[in-house]
């Protein structure tokens, strides 16, 4: 009897293996679990920023700007904000449209709805761009084939990253330049310059500091993507202005934007802040003190990352460059919200299919403590621990970030060897 059950589960174990078998509980996770939690978070009470919550905080901004929009006001007054929020029922704080009046035209559409039906529409519209995104990264990294029965691990990673939940909570459009970004990576990958430069384009109206990466694909001579994206954002920006000022509003509201506003905006230094500007803030430092030293270590961080680039030949490596020089706009750049590091999803998945292709011990520490720093700051949150508020506690994504930008360096630098090798032997 006995080697009758032996018998029998060893049929059993053949038949569905157990990898197969994790495999297909890790698919339920995902199907019951976090698609539920997700549309929970998106649709179900997604303004609660008016009762201490923080569904909705950013959307809110947004929402604001295209309501006065609508009303042919000026969408950067702050009186004009607080007297909205007001009339919302709202917290009077310090969330305001900060961004060219691109977004806010978009959204003008939503304003006619409820602030709170207007919040599921653009989290449901969020959650579309959160799964093109990494339906598309994967697809033209090939990850699906070259992680085979473990792929489901990087959508649960990617779902349960602190800054993911975090910026579709909040209603963030970080979101959108994600999708964004990844279809400037894939296009770029796959040589077409005419989606890569407008992606890229729009990315750039939405948030500034992409113009960095417009900046290296110039470096790099990909002069086409380079033209596509000034033709776009040229495009773009005087239709927006045509509309405005057909429709009654100030059609140079976005020269202004770019003269006075964005000039003017402040630059926070709570704790969300993980650039490098935030991380140096902590430590009340003198102005001139701690902008000097942002500008000197930030020049050092982008000298190195293109020093790095620079040098590389003979090597068709776009993806760990593209990361590389991601990865520095964000500790560089002066405002790098928390809910801002979902874009590094993409430097992830770009290092992953390295970690795969040639693996190292020490490259697999490195991009694994990246990522515990980056969500480290969410547990601690949970677990209430009162020495969050220390400054070298609250910088662990700066930490991780900065760990990522490392590894992907050193990725470069043994790239950069092995073409070396290469050369010489050929």
């Amino acid at each position: 009897m006995k080697s009758i059950a032996n018998h029998k589960s060893k049929s059993l174990r053949e038949i569905v293996p157990p990898k197969r078998l994790l495999n297909w509980s890790l698919w339920v996770i995902i199907l019951l679990v976090l698609f539920p939690f997700y549309l929970r978070m998106a649709l179900v009470d997604p303004v609660d920023y008016s009762r201490g919550g923080l569904g909705g905080a950013d959307f809110k901004a947004y929402y604001i700007a295209a309501r006065l929009l609508v009303g042919k006001e000026d969408i950067y007054s702050t009186a004009l904000h607080e007297r909205e929020m007001q009339a919302l029922g709202l917290p009077i704080d310090g969330t305001l449209y900060v961004y060219p009046s691109l977004l806010a035209v978009v959204l003008m559409p939503l304003s006619r709805l409820s602030i709170e039906d207007a919040a599921r529409v653009w989290n449901s519209l969020n959650l579309v761009f959160l799964v093109s995104s990494l339906v598309l990264v994967t697809r033209a990294l090939d990850l699906r084939r070259l992680l085979g029965l473990y792929y489901p691990w990087l959508i649960i990673l990617f779902a349960l990253a602190a800054p993911t939940i975090i910026s579709l909570r909040v209603g963030q459009m970080n979101i959108g330049v994600l999708f964004l970004l990844a279809a400037a990576f894939v296009a770029g990958q796959q040589r077409r310059s005419a989606i890569a430069g407008s992606a890229l384009s729009l990315a750039i109206l939405l948030k500034v500091f992409p113009l960095g990466l417009l900046a290296w694909y110039f470096w790099k001579r990909q002069y086409w993507v380079v033209g596509w994206a000034v033709g776009t954002s040229v495009i773009v920006l005087s239709a927006n202005g045509l509309f405005l000022g057909l429709t009654g509003r100030e059609w140079i509201m976005d020269v202004r934007y770019a003269t006075q506003v964005f000039r003017s905006i402040t630059i926070f230094t709570n704790v969300d802040n993980q650039s490098l500007y935030g991380f140096l803030s902590r430590f009340e430092l003198p102005a001139a003190w701690l902008n000097g030293l942002t500008l000197s270590i930030g020049s050092i961080l982008g000298l190195v990352t293109g020093l790095c680039i620079a040098r590389v030949r003979h090597l068709n490596e776009f993806a760990v460059e593209w990361a590389a020089v991601l990865l520095t706009l964000l500790l560089v750049t002066t405002i790098t919200w928390w809910s801002t590091l979902v874009l590094l999803f993409l430097p992830f998945v770009i290092l992953l299919r390295e970690v795969i292709l040639a693996f190292s011990f020490r490259f697999v520490i490195g991009m694994v403590f990246s990522y515990i720093l980056i969500n480290a700051v969410r547990v601690l949150y949970i677990l209430h621990v009162e020495a969050l508020y220390s400054p070298w506690l609250v910088a662990m994504p700066f930490y991780g970030v900065l760990l990522l930008w490392m590894v992907s360096l050193w990725r470069i630098a043994r790239l950069r060897q092995t073409s070396g090798c290469r050369e010489v032997c050929t």
